[in-house]
């Protein structure tokens, strides 16, 4: 009877017959303490694997009604074929509910799979941050090792997982500690090609000079160019215009502003005082242009581009449900889709485009529009400035050596950086005119109408949809300079 009463379980568990399953055994009281229900997988096994929540519960109190303690301990803690217990596989799906349920019946969290894994090990392989900060508060060491030495940010390094990464990094983990073989993280992710892990981990402050025992440096263990590019830290064109992020820990530099404000009060004086000379309506218009561009740079400079302020902590993350790509671990704040978080200025920033060193802030939903007018009044600034000279090059009937050094330095002024403006005053209007942001168009990101205006927990699987993309028009323009800034209002309250 036992026999038979095993094979129809299985039959059922083969058909995902799993509410009749609970009523046969509420009716025969079979036997499932030994039950194989294949490569030696206990029942247990089955109930995690598919993340069926009631049924493990059920599992739960029929062990407790029918079996002594040390019975259902010898049960939870079983291996199966592939040397995992129920508790390292609920760990690597990341179900918390599973994990509580089978450590109240007895589940050893000290057993190690057959390749030396602790749970904590396979949440991180499984790219579940949250599992992993559960396990913290149950007291294991976010550095705790593995039987090669690895921790679990070797792991999550190894198996590509950038989320889990970052959290462990805000966790506290130690990014540079060695396994066994002296690699660190940045050793793993650079063997096996896992570029988007290294650049987190370059810009985290992972050292990139530390060798393993065979004497070799993360930059020796890779063949993918681009990781070889990143670990060789080579400033290029959209590096040097911070376009995109550099590949090691940065700080905000306020040099940059001061730089800024010198050279335009410098070479606009230059302008004034030929202006001056020359008298007439010429040198108003100037006012007004000037006025212009230090207004703007000013409210570029001082005004919220658009902090995300919907602070909560894991807890509260977890209790929500809120899916933890959604969280931004540095600051621990809800992220919609188009926001994040910026190194430079150590805040997550809403519909972020870029960060300008030249206003030394973020550019995001709030001062959108200000930074253009400011990027516009500059180009004009500077074509007038242009004219300015040539007119009054022309004009003039005989200049002295003093004349001529006032108008060298706005030219050279000019030359310098008339090409560069021209070019973020195309791609700005470019960018407003497609509805898309600087860092989506470097980094490719899509996005549609739809999904850049939903809650957190609804952007994942919006933005995989292909309707209501955006498409090129003027409304656009309007979107990004003011309705964004509305539309995203509840997660960045001034």
């Amino acid at each position: 009877m036992i026999d038979d009463s095993q094979q129809i379980i299985k039959e059922m568990i083969q058909s995902n017959s799993i509410q009749q399953l609970m009523e046969f055994m509420n009716k025969m009281k079979p036997n499932i303490l030994n039950l194989d229900c294949g490569k030696k997988q206990t029942i247990l096994h089955i109930a995690v694997q598919r993340n069926e929540y009631s049924f493990l519960k059920y599992l739960e109190q029929y062990s407790n009604d029918n079996y002594k303690e040390n019975e259902i301990r010898k049960l939870v803690n079983t291996y199966n074929i592939e040397i995992f217990t129920a508790l390292h596989i609920a760990s690597y799906n990341g179900n918390v509910e599973a994990v509580k349920i089978l450590l109240n019946m007895g589940a050893d969290s000290s057993l190690k799979s057959g390749s030396g894994l602790l749970p904590i090990h396979a949440a991180a392989q499984g790219d579940q941050p949250y599992m992993v900060w559960y396990w913290l508060q149950q007291g294991i060491s976010i550095n705790v090792q593995d039987d090669a030495g690895n921790t679990c940010l070797h792991w999550a390094a190894y198996q590509n997982c950038e989320l889990t990464v970052s959290y462990l990094i805000s966790f506290g983990c130690n990014i540079d500690f060695r396994n066994n073989a002296q690699q660190t993280a940045l050793h793993i992710g650079a063997s096996y090609g896992q570029s988007r892990v290294v650049k987190k981990l370059l810009i985290k402050g992972a050292q990139r000079n530390i060798e393993d025992e065979d004497g070799k440096l993360p930059i020796n263990l890779t063949e993918s160019l681009q990781i070889k590019k990143m670990l060789e830290d080579k400033t290029d064109l959209a590096l040097f215009y911070n376009l995109k992020q550099p590949y090691h820990p940065i700080q905000r530099n306020r040099k940059s502003i001061f730089i800024y404000y010198f050279v335009i009060f410098t070479s606009q004086g230059c302008i004034g005082y030929i202006l001056w000379e020359m008298q007439g309506i010429l040198l108003y218009i100037f006012m007004v242009f000037l006025t212009i561009l230090l207004m703007a740079s000013i409210l570029a400079q001082c005004c919220d581009p658009g902090v995300i302020t919907l602070h909560l902590s894991v807890k509260e993350a977890m209790e929500q449900q809120i899916d933890p790509i959604n969280i931004c671990p540095d600051c621990w704040v809800i992220k919609p889709q188009r926001s994040k978080h910026c190194e430079f200025c150590q805040k997550c920033v809403i519909v972020y485009d870029h960060h300008c060193p030249w206003i030394n802030n973020c550019v995001g939903a709030k001062n959108l529009l200000y930074f253009y007018i400011y990027l516009i009044s500059l180009m004009i600034i500077q074509i007038y400035s242009a004219g300015i000279i040539v007119f009054y090059f022309f004009q003039s009937e005989s200049l002295s050596l003093y004349h001529y050094l006032i108008m060298l330095y706005p030219i050279l002024n000019i030359l310098i950086f008339i090409t560069p403006i021209f070019l973020l005053c195309l791609y700005q209007t470019k960018n407003l005119y497609y509805g898309i942001t600087t860092y989506e168009r470097i980094t490719g990101q899509k996005i549609s109408i739809k999904s850049s205006l939903l809650d957190p927990q609804e952007n994942i699987q919006d933005s995989q949809s292909e309707e209501s993309k955006i498409e090129p028009s003027l409304n656009n323009c309007f979107n990004q300079c003011f309705r964004n800034k509305k539309q995203f209002k509840k997660y960045a309250q001034s």
